[in-house]
């Protein structure tokens, strides 16, 4: 039993980081972030809530971003991969602090795709590159 609370205090707080321990943390836009908590490979996109919390949104290591009244968009770097390059968006009507963000991120997307979902969609193209510190 002791274990599993200990387990369970280990995973609250993951989600709870002081910005004292991040390794890089930028406001986007509203509550979304730009963080990275070791080191930039591990740079993503997060919805801060009130608490400090702040909820993975977009994985990976994000490259460029965009923003706009209605949408946050990353280009990515998948983890397990050097050349390969995808997009994701987030549609902001759908998101908030108790959305489901299934519903709210829309991606990933090869850059076809990608094309047609600015086209169609009015999805900003990822244009203002991440810093890599």
């Amino acid at each position: 039993m002791k274990g599993w609370l200990v387990g369970a205090a280990s995973l609250a707080a993951a989600g709870c980081v002081p910005g004292s321990v991040l390794f890089y943390d930028q406001p986007i836009d509203g509550p979304y972030r730009l963080r990275a908590l070791a080191d930039a490979e591990e740079m993503h996109i997060c919805y801060e809530r009130q608490n400090g919390a702040c909820e993975l949104r977009i994985p990976g290591r994000v490259t460029a971003i965009a923003h706009d009244e209605d949408f946050i968009v990353a280009a990515v770097r998948p983890m397990n991969s050097a050349d390969e390059k995808v997009y994701y968006y987030v549609v902001r009507d759908f998101d908030g602090p108790r959305a489901d963000a299934k519903r709210a991120v829309r991606g990933p997307f090869d850059q076809s795709d990608f094309v047609f979902e600015m086209r169609h969609h009015g999805v900003p193209a990822p244009n203002l590159v991440v810093p890599r510190r």
